[in-house]
């Protein structure tokens, strides 16, 4: 693989990672859940169903729109090996991520009348979230995942 195409290659990973978790991220994680939702549940499962919710409308869409478009690059650029490609495409991703994640830290939030914790503490919540909100932590890198065995697999076949 050239570099120029390495370049092109980890500039469409971390595009993809912007567009799927931050742009559509934010997208998805704006939608009104009705009061009934949580009420279905029951008063004593709140932290259940704000899992289902969590993984229903925001981790399976990102999911599917970071295997999607990693398989869809790795189409893209037929004349190189494939595993390059995948490493190309993680590479932008990880950039990607600890970017928004820096910002996240670093910069300070707006005004607000709620009290900021600390940048450590931001960190930690970035990094380890509550268990009903690991399946949106962990969805670009299960899309990944996936699209990097559906590769692997479709070479083998």
């Amino acid at each position: 693989m050239s570099p120029l195409q390495f370049v092109v290659i980890f500039a469409a990973g971390a595009g993809l990672y912007y567009a799927a978790v931050v742009l559509l991220g934010g997208i998805l994680a704006a939608v009104t859940v009705p009061v009934a939702y949580f009420d279905w549940f029951g008063p004593g499962n709140t932290e259940l169903a704000l899992a289902v919710l969590q993984f229903a409308s925001f981790a399976l869409p990102i999911a599917l729109v970071v295997a999607a478009g990693t398989l869809a690059v790795r189409r893209l650029v037929l004349g190189s090996a494939s595993r390059a490609v995948l490493r190309a495409i993680l590479l932008g991703v990880i950039a990607c991520f600890a970017y928004e994640l820096a910002s996240c830290v670093l910069l300070p939030p707006p005004e607000t009348s709620a009290q900021v914790p600390a940048p450590a503490e931001r960190v930690r919540e970035a990094l380890l979230p509550p268990w009903w909100a690991a399946s949106g932590t962990l969805a670009p890198w299960l899309g990944l995942a996936f699209a990097a065995w559906w590769s692997a697999r479709k070479r083998v076949t």
